[in-house]
C-alpha cells in the first residue's frame, strides 16, 4: 500500500510543471502563447520592434514570452539575443515591449515581450513606418547636458528625445562642451534614424545591463563610454527598449532648463 501511495504522488508531481529558476545564464519562460502555430523561422530572420503606429487587425499574436537573467553586465543585451532567438524558434519576428522590472526578492531583472507573426507586407509597412531622419539621444541615471553645434540640451535622469534634421547638414554632438564631436551626416538619415547613448554610463559598450540605471544596485550598469568621450551610437533594438522604460522629455524641458 505504501509503494502504491508513493507511485501515485510521484505521479502526481509529473504533472506539475518544473519552476524556472532564474541564475546567472538567461531562461525564457512562455506565459501564455496563441493556439495557432506557425512555422519556424530561420535563425538569422528578421526580427524588429513592432512600430506602434502599425494598423493591428492583421496582427498575429504568437505568445508573450519573458526572459530573466541574474543582476550582471551584459543582462538586457543576453536577454534580448534569447528572447529574439525563442521568438524566431516559434514563428515570430515581430515584438512590442510589455515591461521590464527587478526582482527584489531574487535578485534577477525580466523582461517581457509580446511576439507577432508579421506577413511580408505587414513587415513592409512596419519598416516604412520607422522614423526618418531623427536621432534620438537617451540619458540614464544621472542628470546630463550635452551640445549639439555646441547648443546645450539639458537632460533629466531617465529620459530621452529626439531631434529632427536637416537632410542637408552634418551635425557635430559632443558629451561635454569642449569634448570630443561624434559627427552625424544628416544625409545619410534620409531613411533612418541613429540612437545615442549620453556619457553617464562608466563602462564599455558591451555591458548593457539597466540594473544601476533603474535601481541604483551596484553590479549591473546601462552601456556605454567612448575612450574619447563621446556620444556612442546604440543598437536599434536596446534603444527601443529603453525608450519604453524611460519617459520622453518635452522640448521645454531640453531647450529652456537646467537639470
Amino acid at each position: 500500500m505504501f509503494y502504491k501511495a508513493l507511485a501515485f504522488t510521484a505521479f502526481l508531481l509529473l504533472l506539475v510543471p518544473a519552476p524556472v529558476f532564474c541564475q546567472e545564464d538567461v531562461t525564457i519562460t512562455t506565459v501564455f502563447k496563441a493556439d495557432s502555430t506557425f512555422p519556424r523561422l530561420r535563425a538569422n530572420a528578421y526580427f524588429s520592434p513592432v512600430e506602434d503606429k502599425l494598423d493591428s487587425t492583421n496582427l498575429q499574436f504568437v505568445a508573450r514570452l519573458e526572459a530573466c537573467a541574474g543582476n550582471r553586465q551584459n543582462a538586457i543585451k543576453d536577454m534580448f539575443g534569447y528572447l529574439a532567438l525563442r521568438s524566431k524558434q516559434i514563428g515570430a519576428n515581430g515584438y512590442k515591449f510589455v515591461k521590464f522590472y527587478f526582482d527584489t526578492t531574487a535578485k534577477n531583472l525580466k523582461l517581457q515581450f509580446d511576439v507577432y507573426h508579421l506577413n511580408d507586407s505587414l513587415l513592409g509597412v512596419n519598416k516604412q513606418l520607422k522614423p526618418k531622419g531623427k536621432i534620438f539621444i537617451i540619458n540614464a541615471y544621472q542628470p546630463n547636458t550635452i551640445y549639439v553645434d555646441r547648443d546645450p540640451l539639458f537632460f533629466k535622469s531617465k529620459t530621452w528625445f529626439s531631434l529632427d534634421l536637416s537632410s542637408i547638414k552634418k551635425y557635430k554632438l559632443r558629451a561635454s562642451k569642449d569634448g570630443a564631436a561624434c559627427l552625424v551626416d544628416g544625409s545619410m538619415l534620409k531613411d533612418k534614424s541613429q540612437y545615442f547613448l549620453t556619457k553617464d554610463s562608466h563602462v564599455s559598450l558591451g555591458s548593457m545591463g539597466l540594473g544601476y540605471a533603474l535601481f541604483g544596485v551596484a553590479g549591473v550598469v546601462i552601456a556605454s563610454v567612448d575612450p574619447e568621450g563621446k556620444l556612442k551610437p546604440i543598437d536599434e533594438n536596446l534603444a527601443n527598449i529603453l525608450m519604453k522604460i524611460y519617459r520622453q522629455a518635452s522640448h521645454e524641458e531640453v531647450f529652456r532648463s537646467k537639470p
